[in-house]
This record gives structure tokens, sequence and C-alpha cells, in this order.
């Protein structure tokens, strides 16, 4: 699975999430200052997800993507709840998909271009 981090989502979440599993690439070390459409177009173009804390991607959820994630609150404890995430799905699902991960639960929502066209799911972390 190939991940795009972004400028806003800390070197220790990217670090702790590691392995060789993914792919990660952090925004802030390869290509800082680009705007949040050029990181969209970037991780649309090379197949990554996009994972962010900004809640301005929230406007291409609806566009064809590889998945965006979007970590809501307290980052400090975001890295074991991202794992969790990533674990329940691969790459293939991940496409057109977008996760809001909060503090107790996260969000997966599908978008038109999703074989589940428009699904939406709350699930609770334990």
């Amino acid at each position: 699975m190939k991940l795009l981090c972004d400028e806003n989502v800390p070197f220790s979440i990217s670090k702790n999430i590691s392995s060789k599993k993914y792919k990660i690439v952090n925004v802030i070390e390869e290509y800082k200052g680009i705007s949040d459409n050029d990181v969209f177009d970037l991780a649309t173009q090379r197949k990554f997800c996009i994972i962010t804390s900004d809640h301005h991607f929230d406007k291409f959820k609806h566009r064809r993507h590889h998945g965006i994630i979007r970590l809501n609150g307290n980052l400090k404890s975001m890295d074991e709840k991202l794992k969790i995430v990533l674990s329940k799905y691969k790459i293939i699902s991940l496409e057109n998909t977008y996760i809001k991960i909060n503090s107790n639960d996260y969000k997966v929502e599908t978008n038109k271009y999703h074989k589940n066209k428009n699904k939406k799911e709350r699930h609770k972390f334990c």
C-alpha cells in the first residue's frame, strides 16, 4: 500500500506505522509547500492514499482517488488507531473511500465511483 502523508501529519505517525506493507512518502520531505490541490493530484497520479489532518481535503472525497484518511482530534494518539484502520483495508478497497478517524471511532464513506456507491459506515474502536 502506498501512503502519502500530508505536511500536517507528524513524522512520529508515519514512523510508527512504517512497515514492509507500506511505502510512505512525507509531503514535507519531498514536496514541501505544495498546495492541497497539488497533493491530491500527486496522490491520484501515483496511486497513493492520502493521510491528512486537514479538513480541506474533505472537498476531494467525492472525486476519483486512491483513498483519503483524515485524522481528526489529538494527533498524538492517532498512530495506533491508524494502524488498526489500515490493517482492515487494502489499497483496492481504499480506492474512492474516505475515512475519518476520530478518538473513539472512525467513519467510512464511499463515493459514486466505488463499487459500493455512496455507502456510509461507522465503527467503534475497542
